[in-house]
């Protein structure tokens, strides 16, 4: 988005004058959001000593985010903080986005090998970014996006949140060990934001393509890899987050780290959690004033382009009621008289999750449907899942099998005369234990599912 500045944010300088005025000079603060937050000393006079002051804010981004910053009173007082941007950094975990799993029936090839296997895409799914067609099919997607949006200046780079790397000959050839003794994909996720850069460049050369550094990929490689001009690394330290950062150990090597990280670029800027344990309601977190002020000195220092460091939205809420009821390891059961109900496989990715016990599972097919695609998920060798599906008239169709792969993604032939209410039998196999098991129901069908035939509800 772009607010007239070229970095695509906005200039508030005469504003952020004015509360620095107010603050400095007349002991003006806004503390917290709202009307209760703002402190104003009451006053007959103002003297102003003489003075020449000139400021400016050290990062071109400057953000705090989860504070329910989508009310206007909290956009106020985010105004009076001086937050903001003249540079704008889009860097969310993008892949998912970018090439959906709807390409995996054409292209296969562009996502992870695991066991030998091309894995179908469910969750936060990973990418074979060593292959030069899937490079090729990110890039053009960034330059439809700018094409459709020629305001726009960033495009995030990032992965997939979570493990699943490819483990194909070319992308694990880039993998190495962290100084942890662990696997660290940083040249393959730097390899992959350059190769996309260099292509999106050729027709937006001054366009920002933004990528985190973290998890798998948090420490730099161990052989120099130089930057594309276009690429900016967002650094986060996901080992500190949640106060963990009052450690002696950690400070160090987060100082190691930063340091290693501004020789590899100086296009970086920094996200972190340090002082938040998320929660939607509850206690405030305590300000973590200790963590901030080791902090912030030192990314002014290392001239860091911006900070995204994350608040908490429970400082208070009027808008709805909160029922937490903790009962430890008990369980609870729901039961529906007198109505047809059925289970939203949406609420994941992965689609309807079962949890150590299965049962049938029936899904409605409307006519006119001639193929439809169902899978079956589990985590193999530990965890395993068979299922058999049958038609409404009770003919076996195809039986699925997640004791060796992971996921088993069928398209289901759907002849005519075949409407009406499919089942699914989910069962422990032979040998190996049953824990979590995922069933996806994909479009056109709407991805519900019943478990009682005498109160299944078809949903569409």
């Amino acid at each position: 988005m772009n607010n007239g500045h070229p970095g695509g944010g906005s200039s508030a300088g005469t504003f952020n004058a004015a509360c620095e005025f107010l603050e400095r000079f007349a002991g003006v603060r806004w503390l917290m959001p709202g009307e209760h937050g703002d402190y104003v000393p009451q006053r007959s006079d103002l003297t102003v000593p003489q003075t020449d002051f000139s400021d400016a804010p050290a990062m071109q981004n400057r953000r705090v985010p989860y504070t329910q910053e989508r009310r206007s009173d909290v956009k106020h007082w985010w105004r009076h903080q001086r937050l903001g941007w003249s540079l704008y950094l889009n860097h969310s975990h993008n892949w998912r986005h970018t090439i959906p799993p709807s390409h995996f029936e054409q292209h296969p090839e562009w996502f992870p090998l695991h066991g030998g296997v091309r894995v179908p895409p469910t969750g936060r799914y990973k990418l074979c970014t060593t292959n030069a067609d899937l490079v090729r099919a990110y890039a053009d997607a960034t330059i439809d996006y700018f094409d459709q949006n020629p305001d726009a200046t960033c495009y995030s780079l990032s992965p997939s949140d979570s493990a699943g790397y490819c483990e194909c000959d070319e992308c694990s050839a880039l993998y190495e060990n962290d100084p942890n003794g662990k696997r660290s994909v940083t040249p393959a996720i730097l390899t992959f934001y350059n190769d996309v850069a260099r292509l999106v460049a050729k027709k937006y050369p001054d366009k920002v393509l933004s990528g985190y550094v973290y998890a798998d990929y948090l420490f730099p490689p161990k052989k120099t890899i130089k930057l594309e001009p276009n690429v900016f690394l967002v650094w986060a330290p996901s080992f500190d987050y949640g106060f963990t950062l009052a450690r002696p150990a950690l400070q160090r090597q987060w100082e190691q780290l930063l340091e290693q990280w501004t020789q590899v670029t100086h296009n970086i800027a920094y996200y972190d959690l340090p002082v938040n344990i998320t929660t939607e309601a509850g206690a405030i977190n305590p300000p973590g004033l200790e963590i901030l002020k080791f902090i912030n000195p030192r990314l002014q220092d290392a001239e860091i382009k911006g900070v995204y460091v994350y608040g908490i939205s429970a400082w208070g809420r009027a808008d709805y009621y909160h029922l937490v009821i903790s009962a430890g390891t008990a369980s609870f059961m729901v039961n529906t008289v007198g109505a047809a109900w059925a289970i939203d496989g949406h609420l994941s990715d992965q689609g309807l999750h079962l949890l150590g016990t299965t049962t049938p599972l029936y899904f409605y097919v409307a006519d006119r449907t001639s193929e439809f695609l169902l899978s079956l998920e589990a985590t193999p060798p530990g965890e395993t899942a068979i299922a058999t599906l049958y038609e409404p008239n009770g003919r076996e169709v195809t039986a699925f099998d997640c004791t060796k792969i992971s996921v088993d993604r069928q398209k289901i032939k759907a002849a005519a005369g075949q409407a009406g209410w499919w089942r699914l039998d989910v069962q422990k196999p032979p040998t190996s234990a049953i824990d979590d098991v995922w069933v996806k129901l994909e479009a056109p069908h709407s991805g519900y599912f019943s478990m009682d035939p005498g109160q299944a509800a078809a949903v569409r």
